[in-house]
Order: structure tokens, then C-alpha cells, then sequence
């Protein structure tokens, strides 16, 4: 790929245009560590990753914060699904500039904002009401989010295999830990609203998969709110830990991207494509983080 990045120490802004967005790259190097950040001029911390070096060798890369806030999309608004092209963009570069390091670890503290985003202040807004995203990831899917798009494991593969031999429990019939509706609501301790909601789902000669995959998605926040992470942590032993994960980017699909010295798009304002009517989706690696879907 022809890019004009050099070997020197570069501030940048190099531009990373796709197909629906243009993305801002700053590249900071010292002695020990080169920092990437992503972004562009509205928020310029969408993703930041570090290169460890010694004797000048990048030897070890770190994701150190994913924030992707609508205003990481120029000159649209991120959109649903648009922050996985995004990172994948930004692992694609890493690949290109750093082909010494392949893997890259992180913490997966993503999340699921269920309060009403009200903030219409500048990025990064503060969370108002996170669900833990892996929990619900695995209740539905059993994976990570991180698993499912960007291939991640533990490093530890012992604890990452002890974690996937337990996923197995979602496919088992609730009917195996509890012998009626009531029972389970009473271990939960389940509102009365969130206890009629369920009800309709919840089948004791359904697996654990098949009951949480049968609630609308437009359900989630205010029926998995405060309990789905400890169902799902009993349920699978508690095999899950959110520290300790990686992502290698050689396993990662490529993307069609131009990075330039100069913008593609130039002023003006940020376009939404698509008004929602429900609450926002927020993911992050950091408390204070988020990522859209």
C-alpha cells in the first residue's frame, strides 16, 4: 500500500478515507513507545492504541481506548456497524507500519449506554446507564462482541479454553437449573415490570441461547439490565474475565482504503444518514469509552 508515511517521527494529521468516511491519523513517537490515535478535528481520540519498542523494534502493540462517538465519522456520523470498519481500518494501517507487531492486546470493558443520551455536548460524553456488551454478546451469540468481529482470545489459551468448553452450559434446557418461572425470577430478584416482560419468552424446555435470543432487541435495556452478567457468570462458571484479552490482525479482514497527506473532504458540517428513535448503543475498552454499533 502507498502511503506517505515515513520512518520518521511523524505528527501528522495523514488522512484515512473508506468508502462513507475520512479518519484523522496522528502518530506521536518518543524513545519507548509510539502512540496512534484516530480520529478527526471535532474528536481526535476515537482510538488510541501504543507500540512498545525496544532498541528502536516495535515489539508489542496495546488497544488502549476505543471512544467512537458519532463525530468520529467524517463527514457523516458513524452509523451502526460503522465502527467495526473503522477499527479495522486502524489495524490495517498498524499491519502496514508496524509488521513486526502482529497481535495486540486489550481489556474488554465494552458496554451497552441504556440511558437517554441527552448530552449534546462535544465527545466523550459520560455513560449513563451501562450493561455489560460481552455478557450480552455471549447470551445471544456465545461470543464476545470482540470475538465476533475481530477474532480476540484470552492470552491465556488455558482460561480461553476452560471459557469456551463452559459456553457450552447456553445450550443446555433451563429446565436444568430451575423448575419453574418463578423460582428464577426469585433468584434474580426481578422487578415486576421485567417479570412480565419476560414471561411471554421464557419457556423451561428452552435452552439458555434460545430464551435470550427470543427477546426483541428493542428489549434488552430494560429487560437485561442488573442481572443478565450475573445469570450469564453463573451459568458459565465464571469463566469470563474482561483483563487479558488480544486481537491478531493477521487473522483480519482487509478494507479498501487511500491515506493521504491532505483531506478528501474538506469543511463544512457532519451529516447524520439515519435518525434513531431508541436508545444509543455505547461499547468501550475504558470505563469512560464508547463505541457505536
Amino acid at each position: 500500500m502507498d502511503t506517505c508515511i515515513s520512518n520518521e517521527i511523524i505528527e501528522g494529521p495523514y488522512y484515512i478515507t473508506t468508502i462513507k468516511h475520512q479518519f484523522e491519523l496522528t502518530i506521536k513517537k518518543n524513545k519507548y513507545t509510539d502512540y496512534i490515535h484516530v480520529g478527526n478535528k471535532r474528536f481526535n481520540f476515537c482510538i488510541e492504541l501504543g507500540i512498545r519498542k525496544e532498541d528502536g523494534i516495535p515489539v508489542n502493540g496495546k488497544l488502549i481506548q476505543v471512544k467512537a462517538e458519532p463525530e468520529c465519522g467524517f463527514p457523516t456520523f458513524l452509523n451502526r456497524g460503522d465502527s467495526i470498519s473503522m477499527i479495522l481500518v486502524t489495524f490495517q494501517l498498524c499491519k502496514e507500519l508496524y509488521p513486526t507487531v502482529t497481535s495486540y492486546e486489550f481489556d474488554d470493558e465494552s458496554h451497552i449506554d441504556c440511558g437517554v443520551q441527552i448530552d449534546p455536548s462535544m465527545p466523550p460524553r459520560k455513560t449513563i446507564k451501562p450493561i455489560s456488551l460481552a455478557y450480552l454478546s455471549i447470551a445471544i451469540y456465545g461470543k464476545t462482541w470482540y470475538e465476533r468481529h475481530f477474532n480476540a482470545r484470552m492470552i491465556n489459551s488455558a482460561k480461553y479454553e476452560h471459557y469456551r468448553k463452559s459456553i457450552e452450559q447456553l445450550h443446555f434446557p433451563i429446565s436444568a437449573k430451575f423448575s419453574n418461572f418463578t423460582e428464577f425470577i426469585q433468584t434474580y430478584y426481578l422487578s415486576q415490570y421485567v417479570q412480565e416482560t419476560l414471561s411471554p419468552y421464557f419457556d423451561i424446555d428452552k435452552t439458555w441461547n434460545e430464551f435470550f435470543s427470543s427477546i426483541p432487541k428493542h428489549l434488552h435495556c430494560d429487560v437485561f439490565y442488573n442481572w443478565l452478567p450475573t445469570c450469564i457468570s453463573r451459568l458459565i462458571d465464571y469463566s469470563y474475565f474482561d483483563r487479558g484479552w488480544m486481537i491478531d490482525i493477521t487473522t483480519l479482514r482487509q478494507l479498501n482504503i487511500n491515506i493521504t497527506n491532505n483531506p478528501v473532504y474538506k469543511g463544512g458540517k457532519q451529516s447524520k444518514t439515519r435518525k434513531r428513535k431508541h436508545s444509543k448503543l455505547y461499547f468501550s475498552n475504558t470505563p469512560h469509552g464508547s463505541l457505536i454499533l
